[in-house]
């Protein structure tokens, strides 16, 4: 009655732990940084790994928080001075993240982003000197509806002397995706034998959690990372969709 057939073998599951365990222990005890980039892009061991769908959240205490949309209020920044800005969006709201049952919340709230045309731009404006020592952005992802396929932006970076730097999220990372989930074969014979599983949903809505370095994004000569002025996050690869933004940082 249940639904096996997405569930990895036993081989598969003891390798990945295998993969993960390893390279948790090599980057923790032993200092292997390099190792550290298997938790923030997975898709960098998809020779090592079964081969299926990898999802990751990661977060260390190199990281600095600029927004984690967990205030009072939309506009509440966990750093003072930084500030938001919202072009072109028909949608900009804060929502609690929910599994597949909608009555049941992650206890995380995130910022619901949709848009109609290309170009919508969700900006962060940075106080003088916060990037100093930081060495990449992160934020994490996720598309917003079932019904859409994954969507692509744009990443840009401007320095106080106005110089860009300009990153496509699909040329640097795997795009996030929902997790489908089907949990039984059959819906009817499931209430039959009074497995109440939510079928309103077929898919799990999980965070990924997206790093990129500053020496991956195509810059402006004389751009200056650590004089950071804007961070924007830009719609314009996709003439309409929605996703779910949180945890946006400078990595130092």
């Amino acid at each position: 009655m249940l639904n096996l057939a997405p569930l990895l073998s036993a081989s598969e599951q003891e390798q990945e732990a295998k993969v993960f365990i390893t390279a948790f222990l090599k980057a923790a005890l032993l200092g292997e940084d390099t190792y550290r980039q298997l938790f923030q892009r997975p898709w960098a061991g998809a020779d090592w790994l079964p081969q299926d769908i990898v999802l990751s959240r990661y977060q260390d205490a190199r990281v600095t928080l600029l927004h984690d949309f967990e205030g009072p209020a939309k506009s509440f920044t966990n750093i003072k001075g930084v500030t938001l800005e919202e072009t072109g969006f028909t949608n900009a709201s804060l929502e609690s993240l929910k599994t597949r049952e909608p009555d049941i919340s992650q206890n995380n709230t995130v910022l619901r982003l949709a848009w109609d045309h290309p170009g919508a731009t969700y900006t962060l404006n940075l106080p003088q000197g916060l990037s100093q020592g930081s060495t990449g952005v992160t934020f994490a992802l996720a598309p917003a509806d079932e019904q859409q396929p994954p969507a692509d932006l744009a990443v840009e970076l401007v320095d106080a002397a106005g110089r860009v730097a300009k990153l496509a999220l699909g040329d640097a990372a795997a795009l996030p995706v929902l997790l489908p989930a089907q949990l039984v074969k059959n819906k009817a014979a499931a209430d039959l034998m009074g497995m109440n599983f939510p079928f309103e949903r077929t898919a799990e809505r999980f965070l990924q959690t997206e790093v990129l370095s500053f020496d991956q994004f195509e810059a402006e000569p004389g751009f200056e990372p650590e004089q950071l002025a804007a961070l924007h996050f830009v719609f314009d690869r996709s003439t309409a969709g929605a996703v779910l933004l949180d945890e946006v940082g400078l990595v130092q």
